[in-house]
Order: structure tokens, then sequence, then C-alpha cells
């Protein structure tokens, strides 16, 4: 039986487009798991989970999340493992 429907986000079908253009524009995907680095800092999970750019712009989207969610910037040095599940799941989520 086929599926149907549409998967459109910002009013734009994802469905067809490849896993980086919908990453560039701006989905993601939060295990239940999170899968962090447990014993890489903070500011590290965040470098891991991103491409930098052509301009080298990786450092900087890292910056502007750690300063949207203040509760990881002052933890950026801190052990991802030792962060409460909640932190976790923020780190997970790309917040920084």
């Amino acid at each position: 039986m086929p599926l149907k429907g549409r998967v459109t986000f910002a009013g734009q079908d994802m469905a067809r487009l490849e896993i980086e253009d919908r990453v560039a524009a701006g989905l993601s995907l939060v295990p239940e798991h999170r899968e962090l680095f447990a014993t890489m800092t903070v500011e590290d999970n965040s470098a891991a989970r991103r491409v930098p750019d052509r301009e080298g712009g990786c450092r900087k989207i890292i910056r502007a999340g750690l300063c949207a969610v203040s509760r990881l910037k002052e933890r950026r040095r801190q052990l991802a493992g030792t962060l409460s599940g909640g932190e976790q799941q923020m780190l997970a989520m790309g917040a920084p």
C-alpha cells in the first residue's frame, strides 16, 4: 500500500532534498539516547556535530548557540557526561 502525504518545513518540500540541504534548512534529529561524547566537553561535542562552512564559520555557530543557551555557555568546558539529563538534551538538540 503506497504512502501518501507531503513532508514540508517552513513551506518548503523536504521529501526530495539531500540530508545536507535538510540540515541547512534547519531540520535536525534528537535521538532518544542523545548520542553525546560523554568524555568530551560541551564545546567539543558542539564542534563534532557541526560542519564547517567555507569561511570557517563553524566556531561562530557554536559560540552563537552557547550564547543562546546560557546554561550551556556556563558549562562549555564541562564534560558532556556530567550534565543533567535536560542539559544533555539541549546539547543533543544542537543548541550550542
